[in-house]
């Protein structure tokens, strides 16, 4: 059996997150790091935060609450690339 987690921690895993937890997450990422899926990279997310980061923060703590990220969020783009010599 693995490490046992002290009560402590595991209450600590359990708590929700504050929107401080959340500004901090998002400051931490490298500036050229993590492209959204429409091609926003963290340094928009930081260089913007004072028009948007409240909403960010709602739509992070809603997420905390309800486990249901908006359809606009939780989404993912595949492209298939042919293993062929000539497409």
């Amino acid at each position: 059996m693995g490490p046992i987690l002290t009560e402590d921690q595991a209450t600590n895993l359990a708590r929700g997150f504050t929107n401080e937890d959340i500004i901090r997450a998002v400051f931490s990422i490298p500036s050229n790091k993590a492209p959204s899926s429409y091609g926003f990279n963290s340094t928009f997310f930081k260089e913007s935060w004072r028009i948007m980061g409240e909403d960010v923060c709602k739509v992070g703590q809603s997420f905390f609450e309800t486990g249901q990220l908006l359809k606009e969020v939780n989404y993912a783009k595949l492209t298939l690339i042919p293993k062929v010599q000539h497409p």
